[in-house]
């Protein structure tokens, strides 16, 4: 996938410098809005509620996408050209996290599926784009691990209905593996 990003930029900009880190920046910002979405989603994850984090989620959630975004770590991503696909393997990482969780806390069965399918697409095209993206479904366990108060009633509604975000963890758990 991310080959296929450089192939739009060649088409555009040929071999001039400037459009490769317009796009590396425009991917590494949106995956800073992508951070500090996930973390006021998880400051308001069912374990933290009630909680100081909770009250103070905006300011978590943005002073922790702040650093990602201006932490000197982080100067590869724009300014070498090369890295474009770690940046969007990250971007694709971080928001596959972002609507799993989402969709993990709704409670709106039909934002359930849209966040569910949009977590998965989002898998899909980070393993299509770096390796890094494989590790995913461990982060997905610790997700559940850590921030939901009742692990038995992790993927199992209380009705016992089976729930749509078992469902698409398993698919996440399979798909980026096998890809």
């Amino acid at each position: 996938f991310g080959l296929y990003t450089f192939a739009l930029n060649y088409h555009f900009n040929q071999l001039n410098p400037f459009g490769y880190h317009v796009v590396n920046l425009l991917i590494h910002l949106l995956t800073g809005v992508f951070v500090w979405k996930l973390l006021a989603a998880l400051c308001q994850s069912p374990r933290l509620r009630g909680s100081v984090l909770e009250d103070r989620s905006f300011c978590v959630a943005y002073f922790g996408a702040l650093l990602f975004l201006m932490h000197p770590l982080q100067t590869q991503a724009v300014s070498y050209i090369t890295q474009r696909l770690a940046s969007l393997a990250t971007l694709f990482y971080v928001g596959a996290v972002y609507f799993y969780i989402k969709a993990r806390f709704l409670e709106n069965e039909s934002s359930r599926v849209k966040n569910v399918t949009l977590a998965m697409l989002l898998a899909i095209a980070g393993v299509f784009t770096k390796e890094i993206v494989f590790t995913l479904p461990i982060v997905l366990i610790l997700v559940e691990v850590f921030y939901n108060p009742t692990l038995k009633n992790a993927f199992v509604r209380k009705e016992g209905r089976g729930n749509v975000v078992f469902f698409a963890f398993l698919c996440i758990g399979l798909i980026v593996p096998i890809f």
